[in-house]
């Protein structure tokens, strides 16, 4: 799970699974917010007290109580397949699979 907001308040209720989402409450500016960071934590289900969809969050309630948050780290491009170079073209010396 995902939260966006300043370090002393990493540790709320209101999480998300959607980093994009988190990204827009770490970047602050609306609501008085002040900028912070992603902060990510492994969410088991019995932590889970509720789900919002309004908004087009994704919010869920979560008990937070002694939960490790930490902060997110960058999202890493998709590594490039290996049969295929940066063009998405198959290399020249792949063999056809009729022969």
């Amino acid at each position: 799970m995902f939260r966006g907001s300043v370090a002393d308040r990493r540790d709320s209720w209101s999480w998300t699974d959607s980093r994009d989402v988190a990204r827009t409450y770490a970047a602050g500016g609306f609501g008085g917010r002040r900028p912070g960071a992603i902060w990510t934590a492994l969410v088991d289900p019995d932590r889970l007290l509720a789900r919002n969809r309004d908004r087009d969050e994704f919010e869920y309630v979560v008990d937070t109580t002694g939960l490790t948050i930490e902060p997110a780290r960058a999202a890493q491009p998709s590594p490039t397949p290996r049969n295929e170079d940066t063009s998405g073209n198959p290399e020249p010396d792949q063999r056809s699979l009729h022969g």
